[in-house]
Formats: structure tokens, C-alpha cells, sequence
């Protein structure tokens, strides 16, 4: 049989047409193809299709690109428009990383008990009582970080690593000290600073992440869940409470201040269905105005509700505050006391200490003209026992010359410090 490009078969003289077409519509003789072009339109266009891109492959590719295009342009749009309606910013609304969704999911198909639960750290050492392929950073961040095993090793080496030398030298000089001692052992991808610049505004860790928390126990844990913001200091500036609200628009404040004035009605009238103000201080730790006692009274030491951020700024009121709580933990942990060896007081003290461990970020400006150099190093190395980790400093040079100090620190699990909480309620 001679196939010929245009030539005839000399056994049945039917003209064949096989010719460089095939590789554009298939298999079939030109003569088939053709009676489908003429029966379907949606057969037609794609045929069409196909042509131009063996025959003017240039212009295929270009009318190719140009789809693609129109296509993300109208994806982006849409995007902007939902952000638009929800009143929330598109970036501030991150999906939840799908290997967090796998391990949780893995860890609820086991049948872990969490309805029970009263803290974070038990959700997370039930969900994930032991560790598997990329869950550690989930499990010792408490569902804030889901990063791989790898980056998450570096991480504690780094932290370990500053740990070691967070005291280098007690000057007598609150600016030399600061400059010297207690530097961030943990970083933040996202962290930004919310509220006024220079003073008023404190640097919040990575707010997209507080987000998919709330998403985590929602969504997969099947758990309730309530983001609270404290704030103790507002001095009628109310700068970084209105910007964190609109980071966190779903989450309730609670604002202490005995000497300023509650939000008025120039705020935004969500913050204002969102914010709640007390005339209260926040006294030392052994007194009926502690924060284990805010806390308790306001029902906020026990799941769903989960304190989120908690800022503070005192003037100097930081140290009678928790100072008491700090050693008192300290004759338990270090010490090796037992409980009854305290006193009443140092007992009613230690109930700060676990209200401090129902935070999540704790934001402060430390003022050391309150204190003694030997006093602000057990300050810091308090919050370090209770464990929390500092991912920024900031100085404030304008109003104390150098004897003040913006800290943000952030709580992790035990394990993370591979340091072992004995302390029960």
C-alpha cells in the first residue's frame, strides 16, 4: 500500500490524508474529524485549538499566557473583595498548614481525650503525647508554629546557645545592663509592632499565627475557643489596643488602668463592642488585686478562654507584681522545697505563677529605676523558669535615658527548654 502524503491506496483507492494533520487531531482521518467539526461546535473549537498550536505555535502560546493571566487577575480581585466584606486584611487570614492538619487529625483518630483539658500544654501532650515526622514544633510552640523537625532543631540550638549567656555582667548601670544582658533567644517570622510609634506601641509575634490557633482548635480539635488580649496601663492611649483589634478582630480586651478614662466614642464601635474597662491596678502578687486574682475573677484560667497577649506598662509597678511570684516558684523549682515549707503569703503568690502560665505573649517596658541590678537579672530570669522566651527588645530612649526597656516575651512548652515543671496547684 503506498501512503503517500495526497496520494491513493492501490488496493481500495481511498484517499488517506495521514498526513503531519494526525499529530493535531489525533489519530483519525481528516475525513471523520471533519463530519465532527461540523456536529459539535464544542468539538470545533477545540480542534481549532489544537491547529493553531501546531501550526503557529507563537501565537497559541501567547493566547495561552494571556488566559492564565486573566484568570489570576480575576482570582486576586475576588480575593480583595472578601477581605474587603470581612473587614479583615487577605494577609491576616493564612491557611493552616496542611501537615498541622494531618498530625491533629492522626492524633484525634487515636481517641485523645481533650473536652477535659484546662490549659494549652494539655491539649497538646494529649493530642501529641509522643512526637512524630514534623509535630514537635506544634506540640512545643502550643499549636503557634508548625514548622519541619529541621528548622525546629535550629531553633532550640539558638535558644539554648543565648540561654547560656543571658548574664554577662551586673553593672550598676541600668543602660549598661540592658545593653549587656537578656537578649531575644527566639525570632519571630512575622512579628510587627502595633499601636503609635515611639512609646505606646509593643511588638506583637506573628499575629496570622494567634489566627490559625483559633482556627487549629476550632476546626480540628472540635474544641471552643475565646482569644483574650489584656492590657494593664493604657494612660488614655488606647493606640495599641485599637490596631491589635484590627489583627485579632474576633478577640475580647480587658483594660485596667485605676487613673485613665474608659475608650470613648471616637474608637470604632466593633472595638467598642469588644473592649471591656476597669478602673482596677494590678497590685503585687500577695494582694487581692494580683493577677491570679483578675484572672480568677473573670472566669480566664481555664479553657476556652485563652489569653492571647497580655501588655503591660506599670511605671515600675512590674516587680512588686511578680517578683514575689518569681521566688516563690524558685524555692520549689531550684530549691527543691516542698509547698508547706512556704508561707501563706509565698503560697498566695504562686498562684501568680500559674496565671502567668496561661499566657501567651507577654508584652512589658521594664523599668529599672524601681529596682536593683540584682533584682531586674531575678526579674528576667523569672519569666525564663516560667517559661516563656524573649523574641524582641526594644529601648526607650526617650522618656527614661536609657533605663527602660520594651521586652516581649513568648510562652513555649517545657519541653522546648527541656525544663520540667513540678509545680501543682
Amino acid at each position: 500500500m503506498k501512503d503517500v502524503v495526497g496520494g491513493r491506496s492501490k488496493k481500495t483507492g481511498m484517499r488517506l490524508h495521514l498526513s503531519w494533520r494526525r499529530f493535531a487531531y489525533g489519530a483519525f482521518p481528516v475525513t471523520t474529524v471533519h463530519r465532527w467539526r461540523q456536529r459539535f461546535s464544542f468539538e470545533r473549537l477545540l480542534f481549532s485549538v489544537a491547529g493553531m498550536t501546531w501550526r503557529k505555535p507563537c501565537i497559541a502560546s501567547g493566547a495561552l499566557i494571556s488566559l492564565i493571566y486573566a484568570l489570576i487577575v480575576i482570582y486576586h480581585a475576588t480575593s480583595v473583595l472578601n477581605g474587603r466584606s470581612s473587614g479583615v486584611q487577605r494577609a491576616d487570614l493564612p491557611a493552616v498548614d496542611d501537615s498541622c492538619v494531618r498530625s491533629v487529625s492522626r492524633a484525634l483518630r487515636r481517641g485523645s481525650s481533650l473536652r477535659n483539658a484546662k490549659t494549652l500544654t494539655e491539649i497538646w501532650d494529649r493530642t501529641l503525647p509522643v512526637t512524630s515526622k514534623d509535630t514537635r514544633a506544634l506540640k512545643e510552640s502550643l499549636g503557634f508554629w508548625c514548622e519541619s523537625d529541621a528548622l525546629w532543631a535550629q531553633r532550640r540550638i539558638r535558644s539554648q546557645r543565648q540561654r547560656k549567656r543571658q548574664t554577662v555582667t551586673l553593672e550598676p548601670n541600668p543602660s549598661v545592663f540592658f545593653y549587656n544582658n537578656w537578649e531575644p533567644d527566639i525570632g519571630c517570622t512575622l512579628e510587627e509592632r502595633i499601636g503609635n510609634n515611639g512609646d505606646g506601641g509593643k511588638w506583637v509575634c506573628d499575629p496570622p499565627a494567634i489566627l490559625n490557633r483559633g482556627r487549629l482548635f476550632r476546626e480540628q480539635l472540635r474544641l471552643p475557643y475565646r482569644c483574650i488580649v489584656y492590657s494593664f496601663g493604657s494612660n488614655n492611649d488606647f493606640s495599641f489596643e485599637t490596631k491589635l483589634h484590627e489583627r485579632l478582630p474576633d478577640c475580647d480586651f480587658f483594660v485596667f488602668d485605676p487613673t485613665s478614662s474608659p475608650p470613648s466614642a471616637m474608637h470604632s464601635e466593633s472595638f467598642l463592642e469588644r473592649v471591656r474597662f476597669f478602673r482596677r491596678p494590678l497590685g503585687p502578687a500577695e494582694s487581692n488585686n494580683s493577677l491570679a486574682e483578675i484572672m480568677s475573677g473573670l472566669g480566664h484560667l481555664e479553657l476556652p478562654n485563652v489569653v492571647e497577649v497580655l501588655k503591660i506598662d506599670i511605671e515600675g509597678g512590674e516587680f512588686t507584681s511578680f517578683l514575689g511570684a518569681f521566688r516563690a516558684a524558685d524555692k520549689l523549682l531550684r530549691q527543691g522545697r516542698s509547698q508547706r515549707e512556704l508561707s501563706s503569703e509565698e503560697q498566695y503568690a504562686l498562684r501568680t505563677w500559674h496565671a502567668l502560665r496561661h499566657v501567651n505573649q507577654f508584652l512589658i517596658e521594664v523599668h529599672a529605676g524601681f529596682a536593683s541590678i540584682p533584682e531586674l537579672d531575678e526579674f528576667f530570669r523569672g519569666f525564663m523558669h516560667a517559661g516563656f522566651a524573649i523574641f524582641h527588645k526594644e529601648p526607650n530612649l526617650y522618656w527614661c535615658c536609657g533605663s527602660c526597656e520594651e521586652y516581649s516575651f513568648i510562652r513555649m512548652h517545657d519541653s522546648f527548654f527541656e525544663f520540667k515543671d513540678t509545680i501543682h496547684p
